[in-house]
């Protein structure tokens, strides 16, 4: 139930000195920072320039400022919780957009720079109350890996999503976007549990 952050800055600290009889014991990393998050043990967590984002067993959202570890607010509360399940992966896209997954068969897209705001801009479900196993998420495009397929939205036109893909036989645990050719956003879509791995342009 707590964070740690480690300083990429600091070098490792060897715990004890070497000599020509005795080689170096295994360096360890120092913790720069340790918070505690309410809400249940850390589920899976997302970060950008400024914020961490924390989803929690008690299905809540923690916020939390990047350079401080200073809790900013939680997305979610005990009444209502930003996922009726398991949040299973969190991701931001640019203007501190938040995307949250979970196994509700919820896709859901929250404004991390607005105060005051528990509740998401925008919900998306993945059809068939699939659970999300995963989410990526570009300045328009959002992915989400479900049971065993792979659902595309058109963020700006979220009311319909833009393609389905029957890819694989079981979850889809990680989906990715990278730049194509001429500029075109293309899906790199990969299901571990599966064992493939496939790509999709838009």
């Amino acid at each position: 139930r707590q964070m740690c952050i480690r300083d990429r800055e600091r070098p490792p600290h060897d715990t004890a000195a070497a000599d020509s009889n005795h080689p170096p014991r295994k360096k360890m990393m120092r913790a720069a920072a340790t918070r505690h998050v309410d809400g249940g043990v850390v589920l899976c967590l997302a970060v950008n320039e400024g914020h961490i984002a924390a989803g929690t067993s008690a299905q809540t959202i923690s916020l939390l400022d990047r350079a401080t570890l200073e809790p900013l607010r939680h997305l979610g509360t005990a009444g209502k919780p930003a996922h009726r399940d398991r949040i299973n992966e969190l991701c931001f896209a640019p203007s501190n957009m938040l995307v949250s997954g979970g196994s509700d068969g919820f896709v859901h897209i929250w404004d991390a720079a607005r105060s005051g705001s528990a509740s998401p801009l925008t919900t998306l479900a993945s059809g068939d109350q699939a659970e999300v196993w995963s989410v990526s998420a570009t300045a328009n495009m959002l992915a989400a890996g479900t049971e065993t397929a792979v659902v595309v939205w058109d963020v700006r036109k979220p009311a319909a999503p833009l393609a389905r893909y029957e890819l694989h036989t079981e979850a889809v645990t990680r989906v990715c976007f990278a730049p194509g050719e001429s500029g075109r956003e293309v899906a790199r879509l990969s299901g571990v549990r599966s064992g493939c791995m496939d790509r999709a342009g838009f």
